[in-house]
């Protein structure tokens, strides 16, 4: 009797996590994440598509910036602090870090 109240209990947990699994996926991969690493944006370009985030985490030590070249945003960044952005249309968007101009990056946004 214990055996079969397993078998269901196990059954329940697999459809379960069959049926969350494919909106977790589908939700991460509408979602980037670049990552502000001491002193250089990781990946220096992302792609992503139109309708998506990204979203920059400073995991440095000191303080940074994701400034967008067309003024579309700009965020300062404490060091464990994030900031996102919706893309709604397409192209190339370059961005770079106020406090250290030699930090830039992009994402590119395809349809």
């Amino acid at each position: 009797m214990r055996a079969k109240y397993l078998r269901v209990f196990l059954v329940v947990i697999i459809i379960a996590l069959v049926a969350v699994a494919p909106a977790s996926a589908a939700n991460l991969a509408r979602r980037g994440v670049v990552r502000i690493v001491d002193f250089d944006y990781l990946p220096q370009t992302a792609t992503i598509h139109v309708g998506d985030w990204i979203r920059w985490k400073n995991v440095g030590a000191v303080a940074h910036t994701t400034d967008s070249d067309d003024l579309l945003w700009d965020a300062e960044l404490d060091p464990g602090k994030s900031f996102a952005f919706r893309f709604t249309s397409a192209g190339t968007f370059n961005y770079h870090c106020d406090f250290h101009p030699s930090m830039i990056g992009s994402v590119v946004v395809v349809p």
